[in-house]
């Protein structure tokens, strides 16, 4: 890239190091040549050479003083370091004689890890591949719908990768908001009008649209719907900035949590939580055989009060979440009250659901609300799915996340000994003898569930459990590697089961990467106010390239990690467009003090320790800088 400007006796130019044609990317060192033809006087001139990034935050600047007595041609080369909000930099050179010029150059970048581990960078890659191949498109009379894939569940889960590099994420989810029943209530998903799942369920559950092609559906017994377009809707948000948006489809998202606390079917009274048909998990069947498989499949989904209910966790860690998102949303757009009363909820939906729900160890898959189902199944011992998800959703305390997980460490050092299981990361265990059409084992009863690795690693990273995160990661990277795919679900001697989307599994573990390992993470909208929290010290990798970008929008944050063992500094040039940042920095093991600097100025900071792993913290109101910690 070259872009010139010049005046009478000045020439300026912006050059990359590198001979790509693309945009200059943020930490990416650049050149600026300077070429003075001649000045006009014969004594000491000065030029001022200044840097700003699109919100005209100044982020380099340098004098350079001229001996004019000597010559009357200077040419010089200022190597300097891309840094602030995406978009047209500019250089501005003027001289103490009066002449200006100023030159414009674009700056963009894009999400991506760069290590020094191939294995890793590659790991990556197919985590980003196995989500972009669960996209599919429809068409609704003039507007084209992209799903990822075409459920709800599956599409806001997968959220969590590809909001990172896709630009449009707002039409399937307004595109369902706008179908809203008007009770509240969501259909699960599109598809084509022939789909057999028109089969399984009442009339009133689906809707047809024969002039599209294509029909929508609910599965009656689900009761995650309403709290999943809430974490949608707010991804959007997080990721446009459009208030004007969400401000539009605040209602119905609040009529949906309405509904789901209302209805006599989806709210128990008695414990003031959402509950559901015995199902496992966050699932789409109950445990019913019949002899007709059509009976059988209409059956195991229906919703009606002749149902064996129960109270699920997950439904209310769900509802817990998107109770907190609503209530972000609402005080940032100026709605005070409305934000109190979504924060109270949230408040009422962790309190209890802590107190019917959690055993001690964990939380309890099923709480029976039929005396005649509790004693058929003891599920006291049995660790379903949705604990991964607590421990994100914010349900758990810290003592009790650390139970979770070290209650998934027992579980996996039990399988390791007896060569029982490749991953501890169960959808259910111990499984059911049966359950439905599914023996022990079989599909969700038991199979191996790469979102649940994901979200348990991203819950390590962040509580103190770093390199059993780390072990997570590095399992599912060497099963990727062997087998040249990710798989949705697999068996206990790791054979794929299909019977799902991939990219759930995919981007779970991009999330874990990105905001556990990387510990880049948005506490606002756009990245306005970022926690970052590198946990690189737990690797063995000296340089670390990430940068996190919404798609739909110039919003990031990226560093350049640098873990000089020999000279026991950690070295940290970071970069985006907030100004609000807080760092909270992992410590190599052996380290018991530090020493931290940006920009070679000392600042103050804290040395804060979450189980055993010791992390630097302070914060910094500088979109982009150079940090440096000394520890021994």
């Amino acid at each position: 890239m070259l872009v010139t400007g010049s005046s009478k006796n000045l020439t300026v130019s912006v050059k990359r190091l590198t001979t790509t044609p693309y945009p200059l990317r943020p930490l990416e060192n650049a050149i600026i040549e300077l070429t003075i033809v001649s000045s006009p006087k014969k004594n000491k001139e000065k030029v001022t050479l200044e840097v700003y990034d699109s919100e005209d935050w100044l982020y380099y600047t340098k004098n350079i003083s001229l001996d004019s007595s000597s010559k009357d041609h200077f040419k010089f080369l200022e190597h300097f370091t891309v840094m602030g909000a995406l978009g047209n930099h500019k250089v501005l050179v003027t001289t103490s004689w009066g002449e200006k010029v100023k030159v414009s150059f674009p700056v963009d970048t894009y999400t991506s890890i760069n290590t020094d581990s191939r294995n890793f960078d590659r790991f990556f890659d197919q985590l980003v591949f196995a989500v972009k191949k669960d996209e599919q498109l429809f068409k609704v009379g003039d507007k084209w719908i992209r799903c990822n894939p075409s459920w709800i569940r599956d599409h806001v889960h997968e959220m969590k990768g590809y909001k990172y590099w896709e630009t449009d994420i707002k039409s399937f989810i307004e595109h369902m908001l706008d179908l809203q029943m008007v009770n509240g209530a969501y259909y699960d998903f599109i598809s084509h009008i022939d789909d057999p799942h028109k089969n399984f369920v009442g009339k009133e559950w689906q809707r047809e649209d024969k002039e599209n092609n294509v029909i929508y559906i609910r599965i009656p017994v689900e009761a995650d719907l309403e709290y999943l377009l809430v974490e949608g809707a707010y991804t959007v948000w997080q990721t446009t900035g459009d208030n004007d948006w969400i401000k539009r489809y605040l209602p119905k998202l609040e009529k949906g949590l309405e509904y789901i606390m209302t209805d006599p079917l989806r709210w128990d009274s008695t414990y003031q939580l959402v509950k559901r048909p015995f199902t496992i998990d966050t699932w789409d069947f109950t445990n019913y055989l019949f002899e007709d498989d059509l009976k059988t499949n209409i059956k195991i989904r229906e919703l009606s009060p002749e149902n064996p209910f129960c109270i699920m966790h997950g439904d209310n860690s769900g509802m817990l979440e998107a109770c907190v998102f609503l209530s972000a949303i609402c005080k940032n757009i100026g709605y005070t009250d409305k934000a109190r009363y979504w924060e109270e909820k949230a408040k009422h939906f962790k309190e209890q659901t802590n107190k019917v729900c959690w055993n001690g160890k964990f939380y309890t898959h099923q709480i029976h609300l039929d005396p005649k189902e509790a004693e058929l199944y003891d599920e006291s011992e049995r660790l379903s799915l949705s604990n991964a998800y607590d421990l994100n959703r914010g349900l758990p305390n810290y003592e009790q996340a650390v139970s979770i997980i070290k209650e998934y460490q027992r579980r996996w050092e039990r399988d390791k000994k007896t060569g029982n299981s490749w991953a501890e990361w169960y959808s259910i265990d111990p499984p059911y003898e049966r359950f439905s059409f599914y023996k022990a084992g079989q599909y969700i009863n038991g199979g191996i569930l790469p979102a649940v690795g994901g979200e348990l690693a991203k819950a390590s990273f962040r509580n103190g459990f770093e390199g059993y995160g780390l072990d997570i990661l590095n399992r599912f990277m060497e099963k990727i590697e062997k087998d040249s795919f990710v798989g949705f679900l697999y068996t206990k001697d790791g054979k794929d089961m299909g019977g799902g989307p991939p990219g759930w599994g995919a981007a779970s573990f991009i999330s874990a990467v990105i905001e556990g390992l990387g510990g880049i993470e948005d506490k606002a909208i756009l990245f306005r106010k970022v926690h970052c929290s590198p946990r690189w010290a737990v690797t063995d990798y000296k340089e670390v390239f990430i940068t996190a970008k919404y798609g739909p929008s110039n919003a990031y944050f990226g560093y350049k990690f640098s873990h000089l063992k020999g000279s026991k500094e950690i070295r940290i040039e970071y970069s985006g467009n907030s100004q609000d940042n807080f760092f909270h920095i992992l410590l190599p093991k052996e380290s018991k003090y530090a020493d931290v600097k940006i920009n070679g100025n000392s600042i103050r900071f804290n040395i804060n320790k979450v189980k055993e792993s010791l992390y630097v913290d302070f914060t910094t109101n500088q979109k982009g800088g150079t940090i440096s910690i000394s520890y021994r």
